[in-house]
């Protein structure tokens, strides 16, 4: 073991300053201050998240709707028969979200139901939009922040 030999304190000094890296107190301190900025990111970077996924959801409802409007035009005037779109073969898959369509000869609503535990906006619930234009979601008080438009004519046709 080798041994250091202190004339001073002034030298002393010196040999203390010269020692190279972190103390505990300034680890712990930046790891605070990294604690402090995830807990404040983690939640704005989720709220981010669902509402990507909620704006996903509606730009592949509306490709849906409009493959829906080019079979009505083709077919004149029916969204059923023969060789009718499905939702599985036309939508792509959007992460917290499933997808239904129900139709008659002259009408449909095309719907995106959250899935349990997925990333989606609980505030939200099921989207829908059908053939008369209407868009919005399937609850009693339509959240302005999920469409900005009038809500559905009916839930299925109920």
């Amino acid at each position: 073991m080798k041994t250091i030999k202190i004339k001073s304190i002034k030298e002393m000094k010196i040999k203390i300053s010269d020692q190279k890296g972190f103390t505990l107190i300034e680890m712990m301190i930046v790891v605070a201050i990294i604690g402090i900025l995830a807990a404040i990111a983690y939640p704005n970077y989720t709220k981010y998240i669902r509402t990507t996924n909620r704006k996903a959801a509606v730009v592949q409802m509306n490709i849906f709707a409009q493959t829906l409007e080019r079979y009505y035009t083709a077919n004149n005037g029916s969204y059923t028969g023969e060789n009718q779109p499905k939702v599985n073969e036309n939508i792509d898959p959007v992460e917290g979200y499933t997808f239904d369509v129900c139709r008659e000869t002259n009408r449909y609503q095309v719907f995106a139901k959250p899935v349990e535990g997925g990333r989606y906006e609980k505030k939200c619930g099921i989207l829908v939009i059908d053939s008369y234009g209407g868009r919005g979601i399937q609850d009693d008080k339509p959240k302005l922040e999920c469409w900005k438009e009038i809500k559905p004519s009916d839930t299925c046709f109920n």
